[in-house]
């Protein structure tokens, strides 16, 4: 898929399909590299519905073990893919780069980079973290090479936790550029929703930790103002079992309508614009907070808000705040919190970082240690009982079963593609 002799840049993510933020943020380094000269691969795992056009190219490299840690499989098995992935990349040496964003596909990565030579960078865009003593010394050995970094300061300290207290944290924090999803596109969606009182959204997967817990407290919202009417649109999908979860939890809430897009990729500025408040977390409550939308940040590890996000807070992955969700509801729809305050939202549609300037961080970062050094990935060891059962499996039988079991685990997931359709 090469011709040879371009600067190579390999990225192994977890997912392309679909849309979120770790998509968005391979997507926009992608295309970063490309504008340095980099000749980028994007291996990930999902097999689905890919929505971003830029991504359709990569979906050449799906390979479904890299969803599973190395020790799931066979080392033959493992070298088949290595194999696999350096016939499609071509030509590569020790001046290649690999890119990982989970630990499952660290593993993967630390493996590629042996057999190339080459640098590996882990860039964990997991918001919550909870690892075993076997990965712990894994991504100890990144930290201390250089070649591992988070979303935030307190996520790198929070991927420590119990271990290590990593004192210089913000030395290995990157932002994962993401919000770039809005478009002036129209949207026919906009057209079906009903006059009301207010218009509540949500954007983000639907599976997020925050997002049901939260619902429960609007619908008791909702319910204890019965004079008025609402819309609840949720821009984003999920699987069926919880899309039919929280279809269920308004049935009988005669004064709200909801509505569930299922994944859109753009996002129209226009469906965006129509919404009173929103509430998300991460890189999605950023996007609709420079939209001037009031966004109430939801924490990344907690059921809690954060805070009105440029107005009592800067955070959008981690904190809390001292009032609840339909506190912040009421100061911002009921006592107009935020037009009150509009000098503390006037830097919500001010630009940000340019993100060819993180990447040129990021590379500045991956050099600084000349000396290749690799971990040997097959210490780690499966400790959780859904761990083992993924190791015996895997191994016995190999990736399809592995699927199998999985999906009896956790529950089938389907993309949704509701009112929707990917862009040509």
């Amino acid at each position: 898929m090469s011709s040879g002799g371009e600067m190579k840049y390999i990225i192994i993510t977890y997912d392309i399909t679909n849309m979120g933020g770790g998509q968005q943020y391979c997507r926009n380094k992608a295309e970063a590299l490309k504008k340095k000269g980099y000749d980028v691969f994007i291996f990930s795992a999902v097999v689905g519905v890919v929505f971003i056009h830029e991504l359709r190219q990569h979906e050449y490299g799906v390979i479904r073990e890299l969803r599973y840690p190395a020790y799931c499989f066979t080392k033959g098995r493992v070298n088949d893919v290595l194999d696999h992935i350096l016939q499609l990349v071509g030509v590569v040496d020790q001046s290649t780069i690999i890119e990982s964003t989970s630990i499952a596909a660290a593993q993967w990565g630390e493996l590629l980079a042996r057999q190339i030579g080459c640098k590996h960078f882990l860039f964990n865009l997991q918001e919550v973290h909870s690892y075993s003593p076997t990965v712990i010394s894994f991504l100890k050995f990144k930290l201390d090479r250089y070649e591992l970094a988070g979303i935030s300061s307190r996520s790198v300290k929070l991927m420590f936790k119990g271990f290590y207290d990593i004192q210089n944290s913000e030395l290995y924090h990157f932002r994962a550029f993401c919000t770039n999803v809005i478009s002036d596109t129209g949207s026919s969606i906009v057209d079906t929703l009903p006059i009301a009182t207010y218009n509540i959204g949500s954007l983000g997967r639907l599976e997020k930790k925050f997002v049901y817990p939260t619902l429960l407290q609007l619908r008791g919202f909702i319910r204890s103002n019965p004079d008025k009417t609402f819309n609840i649109l949720m821009i984003g999908g999920g699987a069926n079992k919880i899309v039919k979860k929280i279809e269920h939890l308004f049935v009988n809430v005669e004064n709200a309508r909801l509505l569930i897009t299922g994944y859109i990729y753009p996002v129209p500025r226009t469906l965006i614009g129509k919404m009173d408040v929103f509430f998300a977390s991460a890189g999605s409550a950023r996007v609709t907070m420079q939209e001037g939308i009031p966004t109430i940040a939801m924490g990344a590890d907690t059921e809690k808000p954060i805070g009105i996000l440029n107005y009592t807070t800067k955070n959008i992955f981690y904190g809390e705040c001292e009032h609840s969700f339909t506190r912040l509801l009421q100061m911002i729809l009921e006592e107009k919190y935020c037009l009150k305050h509009a000098d503390l939202g006037l830097a919500s549609k001010s630009g940000s970082t340019d993100f060819n300037f993180e990447v040129d961080r990021q590379l500045g970062f991956i050099n600084q240690n000349r000396e290749n050094r690799y971990y040997d990935v097959f210490s780690i060891k499966p400790e959780s009982a859904g761990h083992k059962l993924y190791y015996f499996f895997g191994k016995m039988f190999g990736v399809k079963m592995l699927e199998l079991v999985r999906s009896i685990l956790h529950g089938f997931r389907l993309p949704q593609v509701r009112q929707s359709q990917p862009n040509p």
